[in-house]
């Protein structure tokens, strides 16, 4: 897909001083990434029949989140406040078309804030400090997604939901407190999240801030997220090595079911740690927590929502008889989702890591151990090795290749070497490859194993 940066290169000069209802009638400017409708459908008539009591399988239960001690202090609430109103005006800015915060970068497709320009217009006490170590990322991008506003609000609203539409970007989240609910004309409160990108050698990031949602009219909302330093109140802690300055989104309703939504990312990293090599340039060119990313998973996400509510039909030959009713469909459904938000929760080590530097591994591998805690599952500890490597092949070729039940037993040590079946597919999304299947390997003296297997892919990666 094309990804044409708006606005375009710009001389430096003074931003508009227009108000904030003179937004609601420009176009939100960012770079399009347009989502595909219409269902890809295959079909696979080699499958012997097997049904499953999918209403009888338990709900995996939802992880403890950390419990930390805050001791707020509600006369900081004022200050509170005035952070977030400050964040929100400087989010309008942003979202201005021909801003002169804004300019083409030179090195990569995309745009970036102008650093002088963006801090004679908006200085502020609450900068952190900077160091040799300290790196500025800063994108905007917007696209189609198929939820409409209300329903985007809500998920961003609700810190579980909030994971649950990004589950391969947000690995925990909580509410700290609500400072003003109020009634769905605005919202402002302090969170927590992690975030993560997945691969055990990089660090994860953790924000302490504020979001503020504000509806300017009857069809558009920002959603604006500002640090908030809590080191102060939290019994034990270091202080975080990512800031976020103002970031988040404006969502325009359609009228038909869909939104435009236009995402900008503005943090300060300090990279104490150096990153790894394979890494380095994802980090720099902003494709691993830059707009973009937010924008696609969004994208990718709604569909898959979607199907779980029956907004969006399939046929049935999708599941050949194997989910027979709604509720099967809607369990299968959320384990698969607890399954992949597990994945990519334990891909982030760090603190877990048993021996990373040990002369039995290999610089790229990692070994941990954590404590299990699902209760339909027995109590013990769980050991996960991971690693990370560097092929020379496109990401969607090695996704083709492992999505591919006539080479998967080729690298599945559950297969024994042998083929495996396709026993039901529910598609999750518009572009081939983005679906749940349950899949049955041949082994012989294990007739009745059964694999969930769920795969998701977009421009930027796959899993």
């Amino acid at each position: 897909m094309g990804s044409n940066f708006a606005p375009k290169k710009s001389t430096l000069g003074s931003p508009s001083n227009s108000s904030n209802e003179s937004l609601l009638r420009q176009n939100i400017c960012g770079s399009l990434n347009a989502y595909h409708p219409t269902f890809h459908q295959t079909n696979n008539t080699n499958v012997r029949e097997h049904t499953i009591n999918t209403n009888n399988i338990p709900i995996i239960s939802l992880s403890l989140q950390e419990n930390y001690k805050f001791h707020h202090d509600n006369r900081d609430k004022p200050s509170i406040f005035v952070i977030g109103v400050a964040a929100m005006n400087e989010m309008v800015e942003l979202l201005k078309l021909n801003n002169p915060i804004w300019i083409e970068s030179p090195c990569y497709e995309g745009c970036f804030i102008h650093r002088e320009v963006h801090d004679k217009l908006f200085p502020n006490q609450y900068r952190p400090s900077k160091s040799p170590t300290t790196r500025l990322e800063s994108s905007k991008v917007c696209g189609v997604v198929p939820m409409n506003a209300i329903e985007l609000i809500q998920n961003f609203l609700d810190p579980i939901k909030w994971m649950n539409m990004f589950p391969t970007i947000v690995t925990k989240a909580r509410t700290i407190e609500v400072l003003d609910s109020g009634n769905m004309g605005g919202s402002i409160q302090l969170m927590y999240e992690k975030l993560h990108i997945l691969s055990p050698l990089l660090e994860a990031r953790d924000y302490f801030f504020i979001r503020y949602c504000r509806k300017l009219d009857q069809t558009t909302w920002i959603m604006v997220d500002v640090s908030y330093d809590l080191i102060k109140e939290i019994q034990s802690g270091e202080p975080s090595h990512a800031w976020k300055f103002p970031s988040g989104c404006a969502i325009r309703d359609m009228d038909n079911g869909e939104s435009m939504v236009t995402w900008i990312e503005h943090v300060q990293v300090d990279e104490k740690i150096q990153v790894y090599h394979i890494f380095r340039n994802l980090l720099i060119g902003y494709e691993t927590y830059g707009g973009k990313r937010w924008i696609i998973t969004l994208q990718r996400m709604s569909e898959r929502y979607n199907v779980a509510v029956g907004a969006t039909c399939f046929t049935r030959d999708d599941l050949k008889g194997v989910v027979n009713d709604p509720e099967g469909l809607d369990n299968v459904m959320q384990i698969s989702l607890r399954m992949v938000k597990r994945f990519c929760e334990i891909l982030s080590m760090t603190g877990n890591l048993v021996y990373p530097t040990s002369s039995l591994l290999n610089s790229e591998d990692r070994i941990s151990i954590r404590k299990n805690v699902e209760f339909t599952q027995k109590k013990g500890f769980i050991v996960t090795a991971s690693t990370s490597i560097w092929l020379p092949h496109s990401f969607q070729t090695v996704f083709n290749f492992l999505k591919d039940d006539n080479t998967r037993c080729q690298w599945d040590v559950l297969t024994v070497g042998n083929n495996v079946t396709e026993l039901a597919r529910i598609n999750t999304g518009s572009i081939l490859g983005n679906n749940i299947t349950i899949i049955q390997p041949y082994v012989s003296k294990e007739n009745n194993i059964l694999v969930l297997q769920e795969s998701g892919i977009d421009e930027i990666g796959a899993f």
